[in-house]
């Protein structure tokens, strides 16, 4: 199901969407990814742009809790 919620998710649907509408009028291979959290060898913890599981490895490899904002229920 699609949630646009936010203009993030608004416009990351419609670049997903013209992707897909331009494979199929121009008949070329197409495929959106939603790939999310990812984390693999050569991973730089210490740059806070790397992601969620980079950002809690590394709070927790220096003796730091995880930080977690809110009540953590929250959605994007």
């Amino acid at each position: 199901p699609v949630d646009l919620a936010s203009i993030y998710a608004l416009t990351k649907y419609a670049q997903e969407r013209a992707v897909l509408i331009f494979g199929d009028a121009y008949g070329v291979d197409a495929v959106a990814l939603r790939l999310f959290n990812v984390f693999g060898a050569g991973q730089a913890l210490s740059n806070p742009y790397t992601g969620v599981l980079a950002n809690f490895a590394s709070r927790l490899a220096n003796g730091q809790r995880p930080m977690i904002f809110e009540d953590g229920e929250q959605k994007r």
